[in-house]
């Protein structure tokens, strides 16, 4: 070993059983730019036989399943999904899930209103803006070190419509210009993100003083894309050779009353792929197979661009701009490529197909409605 140079023991266990024996690779990303660290671990040929029914994401979920051990320094992580890979010779998969901050945002949380009987702290009293984070952070076991400056909340000025905790963290957090990240073991950290003070400052365009007369000085804030959000994205290959998916999307919004019922879309790719639909808990039924009509604009990067839906059938497709020419797509995904391998905005028309159910939540809590492809052995 070099002589300034580190030497890590890693180990990594899912629900108490050492997996690490058996992994390709694993990612640990932990940006100051999002609330939750995430991780990613791709296991070998053998992975999946030995673990396969271990890393059911549908088991104990919301709960920290995963330990990184880092020379003796552990980091917890949800285990929130499980994607398989398959060819001709053997079948590999991988495991995602977050940190656990991931349980103040939806699928884990329930949405809040204020509502008539005034049953949030905040409808009745001034509060300071701390004591209503951790207030919304009582019984997750989540804290938070709260750096930014602190600042009373007026009832009259402030509100609530259906927004997670992890959604009023971030509001709160936002008005003295402060940031939500998350620290190495999983809890919140609110602070103000840092600048570089080495810098020379160019003379300036205008100056102005106490003394003159501003009308109005413009300002744009530019906030990086996926600030403080989980983002997922699509495929970049061909369609033919793009990963499945599955799409969920609840068709009305708002809190469900026990007994109520609520409808779900699912959308997959292929649009034939075989899965299961079920909740954590509640009933659901199939309601019917139906298409829906969308209307986009899509901006094309080296000649492809992604819908937000699988494509069942393509309308209109108009470009802006320079025109690539024709576009191809395969049926029952949401890739679309063109020759011309360069920059373009199209407007497109087009129809997906989606599967309706019904669900009723008979008891109170929250609770998680899934789709997961159906794998077979082997």
């Amino acid at each position: 070993m070099y002589e300034n140079e580190i030497e890590y023991t890693v180990t990594v266990e899912i629900d108490g059983v050492k997996v690490h024996s058996y992994m390709e690779s694993l990612t640990v990303l932990m940006s100051e730019e999002s609330y939750c660290n995430d991780i990613t671990i791709n296991f070998n040929k053998h992975g999946w036989d030995l673990f396969k029914t271990l890393c059911n994401p549908h088991v104990n979920a919301g709960q920290e399943r995963i330990v990184v051990t880092v020379n003796s320094v552990e980091h917890k992580f949800l285990l929130e999904k499980r994607i398989s890979r398959a060819d001709a010779e053997e079948r590999k998969f991988y495991v995602w899930g977050r940190s656990k901050a991931a349980t103040l945002d939806q699928y884990y949380s329930l949405p809040i209103t204020d509502d008539e009987t005034e049953s949030n702290p905040w409808q009745t009293a001034n509060m300071r803006a701390s004591s209503i984070i951790n207030y919304l952070l009582t019984g997750t076991g989540i804290t938070v070190d709260f750096r930014i400056d602190d600042f009373t909340v007026y009832p009259e000025a402030f509100s609530v419509e259906n927004e997670v905790p992890i959604d009023i963290i971030n509001r709160l957090a936002k008005v003295p210009g402060g940031r939500v990240r998350s620290g190495r073991d999983g809890n919140l950290i609110i602070d103000y993100k840092e600048f570089s003070t080495n810098f020379v400052a160019d003379d300036p365009s205008e100056e102005y003083t106490d003394v003159d007369e501003i009308i109005q000085v413009d300002e744009e804030v530019v906030i990086p894309p996926g600030y403080n959000k989980v983002r997922v994205t699509g495929y970049d290959e061909l369609a033919e050779d793009a990963d499945k998916s599955i799409k969920i999307e609840r068709v009305d919004t708002g809190c469900i009353e026990p007994g109520q019922e609520f409808r779900v879309k699912v959308y997959t790719s292929p649009t034939n792929l075989d899965y299961t639909f079920d909740t954590t808990i509640g009933t659901f039924f199939h309601i019917g197979e139906y298409t829906e009509q969308h209307s986009e604009t899509i901006f094309f990067t080296d000649g492809a661009g992604n819908t937000q839906y699988p494509i069942y059938s393509v309308q209109n497709a108009d470009w802006h701009g320079d025109d690539l020419g024709a576009i191809t797509y395969t049926a029952g995904f949401d890739s679309i490529i063109t020759a011309e391998e360069t920059f373009g905005v199209l407007e497109i028309s087009y129809t997906a197909k989606y599967t309706l159910y019904g669900v009723i939540i008979n008891e109170s809590g929250g609770a998680i409605v899934f789709a997961e492809e159906n794998l077979e052995d082997g």
